[in-house]
């Protein structure tokens, strides 16, 4: 479709895609949300706050296309051997309708470990460290709403 006007002027069927390719800044991939054609292709931030013993460092973002949320984290705290914490709560938008996981990687006082990485539905973000004592989990996860 050569504009969004254009694109907006007609219906299409649940699911449908389509990309506006001669308007500037709409230009983009859409779907049809079954009353509306919806950008796939914005960025939209999030957030990532710190919980209770922990400080979410530069770096950390959640950020939201469509129906996935890329989760970059660097947490600075104190996370002993093969223990979970709650370290962080993602913003409303960028939270998941089921549990959604991953790996992370633990640095610092001890040798380098992997662990995993969850986030829950209420926005909690839960890591599982490996083995050590460590002072930072780093890692990224990708997950669909």
């Amino acid at each position: 479709m050569d504009s969004l006007a254009n694109l907006n002027s007609s219906a299409g069927y649940p699911g449908a895609l389509t990309y506006v390719y001669n308007d500037g800044s709409n230009n983009g991939l859409y779907t049809w949300s079954g009353s509306a054609w919806v950008a796939q292709n914005t960025d939209v931030a999030g957030s990532v706050s710190s919980k209770s013993g922990f400080s979410v460092q530069s770096g950390t973002t959640a950020v939201r296309n469509g129906n996935w949320v890329r989760l970059y984290l660097h947490v600075v705290g104190s996370y002993s051997s093969l223990t979970n914490y709650d370290i962080a709560t993602v913003s409303a938008n960028c939270r998941p309708s089921a549990v959604r996981g991953g790996a992370i990687n633990f640095t610092g006082s001890a040798f380098p470990s992997s662990g995993g990485v969850q986030v829950g539905t209420d926005g909690t973000v839960t890591v599982y460290n490996g083995t050590g004592a460590h002072t930072q989990a780093i890692g990224f996860v990708e997950y669909p709403i």
